[in-house]
C-alpha cells in the first residue's frame, strides 16, 4: 500500500497527460501535405499543407486568390479550427484515419464549397 500512496500526488499529472495525448497524437498525424484524388481547381488538385508550427496553406476554387494561408488548431472536440490571414475564423468537423482526412463539414476552408463529405489523401 505504501507504493500507491507515494504515487497519489502524481495522479493529477497522469490524468492530465492521458487526456491530452489523443489530440496531440492526432495533431501530429495531421501535419503534412494532403491532396484530393478527385477535386481539381484550374487543372490542379485541391491541396492542404499543415505544418508543425501551426501554419496551413491550401488551394481554393476562388480563381483570383488560388491559395489561402492561415493557422490551424485541432480542438479537444476533434474539430479543426482555421484562422485565415484575412481574419476569418471557422471550424470544420473532420475524421482522420490513417492516410485519409475526411471533411465532414468544410466551412473552415475558404473556397471549398461542396467539399463536405469528401476526403484528402496524405502524400
Amino acid at each position: 500500500m505504501k507504493s500507491i500512496r507515494s504515487a497519489t500526488p502524481l495522479l493529477p499529472l497522469i490524468l492530465m497527460l492521458a487526456a491530452c495525448a489523443p489530440n496531440a497524437n492526432a495533431g501530429d498525424k495531421l501535419v503534412g501535405r494532403w491532396e484530393s484524388p478527385t477535386w481539381k481547381f484550374g487543372g490542379r488538385p485541391l491541396v492542404a499543407q499543415f505544418s508543425t508550427d501551426g501554419k496551413v496553406e491550401y488551394t481554393s476554387s476562388i480563381a483570383n486568390i488560388g491559395r489561402h494561408n492561415g493557422t490551424w488548431t485541432l480542438l479537444e472536440s476533434g474539430e479543426l479550427l482555421i484562422k485565415s490571414d484575412t481574419g476569418r475564423e471557422a471550424r470544420c468537423k473532420i475524421a482522420l484515419s490513417g492516410k485519409t482526412l475526411t471533411f465532414q463539414t468544410a466551412q473552415c476552408m475558404d473556397g471549398w464549397d461542396g467539399f463536405a463529405g469528401e476526403s484528402l489523401t496524405k502524400q
